[in-house]
């Protein structure tokens, strides 16, 4: 036991000595809000109020709206006076983002999701253990004197954003895995640019280093298993030559390693976004920008937190809209299929409230298809799935695999066409990736089933269907090339149709979205398939709606439209559970949580606690109001009065929702840190608010003069935001609190202020 003394005035000082020290923390001036998040960034409040006025108000406020797809990323926005009347938007407000750098048509509305890194490694921020790491090696709640400042300037970008530069390079040697054909050894490739340097500049890079289908790393379905085992060679070798963190748990793959994947393509494409909105629609910084973003229904809540983090890190490596308290301000998600039905009905009243319809979404890597039963037809909301969510990896991309077998069987004999270096394999690789890519969306198989690929030095031969430099496809080649993937994007459909009527449910329309969606190959095979469906099923004709002008573009533009208008969505109901974790006194009779646990017994006061995570916000609940979490922190009187800081982590599991359990317990296995909150006591020991408690001379343990802190930290859910504060003092701490009120202050103070965006932990849609 200890008793308590008053401070003595005099031991009250207005600054504090400093010494050099390791620590990982860069402590903000006092007062001001500090927050960092899951990518290690270190954020003060970014509203900086000195040059804020001197900037011009904003006319405009922009909605964004971002189909991070397989194969390819569309984004779309809707731009608005910030005083024009507040009506939702319509689909001819919605406009997309294009002239994508080294496109081959400025008209191009989307850009691959690729990116070709450089063997010199990126430098990147270090990341705090706790955030990056499931067994982080520091205390996982720390009290800790802070011996040196630093300045929050100091730390380097992660990116170069200015536009057309490259990435910055690494702490490698110049030249190091650098080639004469690659001068430019640093530079990192994206989206078109891949393809232009891979097959037209013809560098020799490392394809090893080359990323495609990135997104297909955060499916868990069976038909996408052997594109995810390539995908994870891949990054883990990236990780392991340091171009790339090592994310969750440190000894073996974690989905989580896909996010610097992720967040540099974005970065890119955020860039790009930003400067064709101040081109094209007078943006400037400080314009407001609302984000939303388009997730699969298959998604886990871990998925979508995963590419919520990486948004957020883009948008804070580019200045692009602003962070709130350091984090993203209510970011919006919506399932693909609601943001692809939201725009194809926007143009239709065809379809009435109660019917079955289907989204098939015939996309690049993946094609997936989900009947529904619409709950309001304007504004659009789904009702619940009517059967099992269902899919294969049969996008047209796959069509370009077939293409490089039929071609290489086809030049089997061609030998004489290696010369210089050059292989039939590369040629075959070329044409696809850079000819087919861009024709294969208009060739009818049904109403003109031919085409043609130059391959300079190819000998005419009538016999092979050779001209002179020339190689011909008729409508067998073209029959062996898309029918086994139309017959498979057939069988997803039928898939679901079949599903629907056993269980009652009549389909009378199917709503064609994605990018392949816009193949008159595919259109007319679905057609003839749903007619002859409907003649040996005996009912009526399933129709098919398509945008053929929006394809690519549908579930982006989709995105923005259901975003103006958020009403009528899902209930509030966590899918996730957030909490603290806390210092908790050891109490076994109290939390049975603790019967297992070994205390630690704390060096100044000789108390026993458990470090334990307290679940506020628990998962299948509703949203509400929750009470205060209490922090307790003890110091040491003597030596040098250095700055005082308290540390909670902020945690989120998508299984757990007992408290009181350590984060080692198996009830945690899947908690992970999201964020924390870094609170400076200093001004309170300072201005002579803490007593110091003093250990009584029955005391055996050697016990030392200390400070014990004890605040509350509050939390708000706004939106889709998680704020939380730190105040003192504690709301039960009656004494504290009746004093302040004496005095004419305020009941509590607020120390600091952190924020997170819990986005991901409601049903897209949510409002």
């Amino acid at each position: 036991m200890a008793e308590h003394r008053t401070t003595p005035a005099q031991r009250t000082r207005s600054s504090f000595q400093q010494r050099k020290s390791s620590s990982f923390l860069r402590p903000v001036p006092y007062g001001r809000p500090i927050s960092i998040t899951p990518a290690g960034h270190v954020l003060a409040d970014p509203v900086d109020t000195q040059h804020f006025h001197s900037r011009p108000s904003p006319v405009k406020k922009f909605v964004v709206g971002i189909d991070y797809g397989t194969t390819y990323t569309s984004v779309s926005y809707y731009a608005v006076g910030t005083k024009a009347p507040g009506r939702p938007a319509r689909a001819s407000d919605i406009k997309t983002v294009k002239d994508w750098p080294d496109a081959p048509y400025e008209s191009e509305e989307q850009v691959p999701t690729e990116t070709w890194y450089s063997p010199v490694a990126i430098v990147r921020e270090p990341l705090n253990e706790n955030e990056q790491f499931d067994a982080p090696k520091s205390n996982p709640t720390s009290t800790r004197i802070l011996e040196e400042e630093y300045d929050i300037e100091d730390v380097h970008e992660i990116a170069d954003v200015g536009e057309g530069s490259s990435t910055p390079a690494g702490a490698r040697e110049e030249g190091q895995g650098a080639t004469v054909a690659e001068p430019q050894s640093r530079e990192f490739f994206w989206g078109y640019t891949v393809s232009k340097k891979r097959y037209q500049k013809m560098i020799t890079r490392d394809t090893n280093l080359l990323i495609q289908r990135p997104k297909l790393m955060l499916l868990g379905t069976a038909y996408t298993e052997g594109d995810r085992r390539t995908l994870r060679n891949q990054i883990t070798r990236l990780v392991n030559s340091g171009i790339i963190r090592k994310y969750g748990k440190k000894r073996e793959p974690d989905v989580r390693d896909i996010r610097d994947v992720i967040t540099d393509f974005l970065t890119k494409v955020f860039q790009h976004t930003k400067n064709y909105l101040k081109r094209r629609e007078g943006y400037f910084k400080g314009c407001p920008v609302e984000f939303v973003i388009t997730v699969p229904t298959v998604w886990t809540q871990e998925a979508s937190r995963i590419l919520q983090f990486s948004v957020e890190a883009a948008i804070k490596a580019t200045e692009f809209g602003c962070l709130k308290n350091g984090s993203i301000d209510n970011l919006f998600l919506i399932p693909e299929p609601e943001a692809g039905l939201t725009w194809l009905l926007s143009s239709t009243r065809a379809i009435v409230t109660g019917e079955t319809v289907i989204s098939l979404d015939a996309g690049g890597g993946t094609v997936d298809c989900v009947a529904y039963q619409l709950d309001t037809h304007w504004p659009l909301r789904l009702g619940q799935e009517v059967v099992e969510p269902g899919g294969d990896n049969c996008g047209s991309s796959y069509l370009n695999e077939l293409l490089k077998t039929h071609l290489l069987g086809r030049l089997h004999d061609e030998t004489y066409l290696e010369v210089n270096g050059i292989t039939r394999k590369g040629i075959v690789e070329r044409i696809a990736a850079v000819e087919f890519e861009r024709e294969k969306k208009d060739i009818d198989i049904y109403n003109n089933p031919n085409s043609s690929f130059c391959i300079t030095g190819l000998r005419g031969s009538l016999n092979k269907r050779f001209d002179n430099n020339v190689v011909l496809l008729d409508q067998e080649d073209l029959d062996q090339i898309f029918n086994p993937i139309l017959q498979r994007v057939w069988e997803v459909l039928q898939t679901q149709l079949d599903a629907a009527k056993s269980k009652g449910k009549t389909v009378k329309t199917v709503f064609l979205l994605g990018g392949f969606g816009g193949s008159p190959s595919l259109i007319g095979a679905l057609r003839f398939a749903l007619g002859q469906y409907a003649k040996n099923e005996d009912m009526p004709l399933v129709t098919l709606i398509e945008d053929a002008n929006k394809c690519k573009t549908a579930v982006s533009c989709g995105a923005v439209l259901r975003a103006s208008n958020k009403k009528d969505g899902p209930k509030r109901f966590a899918h996730s559970s957030y909490g603290f974790l806390c210092k908790e006194p050891y109490d076994p009779r109290l939390f049975t949580a603790h019967l297992r646990t070994t205390p630690k017994s704390d060096a100044h006061d000789g108390d026993k606690y458990v470090d334990v995570i307290n679940y506020f916000m628990r998962k299948a609940n509703p949203v509400h109001e929750y009470p205060p979490i209490r922090a307790i922190h003890t110091f040491p009187v003597d030596g040098p009065l250095l700055k005082l800081l308290c540390e909670e982590l902020l945690y989120v599991s998508d299984t757990a929702t007992e408290s009181h359990y350590t984060l080692s317990n198996q009830k945690n296995k899947d908690a992970q840190c999201v964020g924390r909150i870094i609170t400076d006591v200093t001004s309170l020991r300072d201005e002579g608010h803490l007593d110091i408690i003093y250990p009584k001379p029955s005391d055996t343990n050697k016990l030392a003069p200390h400070y014990k802190v004890e605040y509350a930290l509050v939390v708000f859910v706004e939106g889709r935001n998680l704020r939380y504060e730190a105040r003192w003092p504690a709301l039960d701490h009656y004494e504290a609190s009746n004093k302040r009120k004496r005095d004419d202050e305020a009941g509590y103070v607020v120390l600091e202020t952190a924020q997170v965006s819990i986005a991901s932990a409601f049903q897209p849609g949510t409002k």
